[in-house]
């Protein structure tokens, strides 16, 4: 009676263990997301940064981070407009950095992900970009899950 009890108790937590281990796999490799599971929940996006740069003079830029979208809008003049939408309170700002590249500076704009257990986290990261549409150098786009809006193309 007791090894019955000990194989059922084993059996149900190798099932349990192997669901979750499941769910974890495909919630990081970004094929669910688990803020489906928990709408109620749901943190509606607010603006937690906007800042311009002048790219007149960058020979790249490379946008990198966790978002569920990122939006290239292009439009007239020479500065570039960078807002990013999220949870204030959990989701950090992004970070920019000039680097030397063979062409000339480039910058670089990262996301941070504060952690990447990130379960718990409802709400929507967004980053929206206004590029102008004189601007002739790289542009490098790179999210692990989400999707990646330019309307008009390039």
């Amino acid at each position: 009676m007791k090894s019955k009890l000990l194989r059922a108790a084993i059996v149900f937590w190798g099932v349990l263990l192997a669901l979750l281990l499941g769910l974890l796999i495909l919630s990081l490799t970004g094929v669910i997301h688990m803020s489906s599971f928990a709408n109620t929940r749901f943190v509606p996006a607010e603006l937690i940064r906007e800042d311009t740069f002048d790219l007149r003079e960058l020979s790249g830029l490379t946008i990198r981070g966790r978002a569920e979208g990122i939006h290239v809008n292009l439009v007239s003049g020479d500065m570039m407009a960078v807002r990013q939408y999220g949870n204030p309170r959990k989701d950090a700002s992004f970070t920019d950095e000039r680097t030397a590249a063979s062409g000339g500076p480039a910058l670089t704009l990262k996301i941070p992900n504060k952690s990447w257990f990130n379960w718990f986290n409802w709400g929507e990261k967004r980053l929206e970009i206004d590029l102008p549409a004189s601007y002739a150098g790289d542009l490098k786009l790179s999210t692990v899950s989400g999707a990646v809006n330019c309307p008009g193309g390039f």
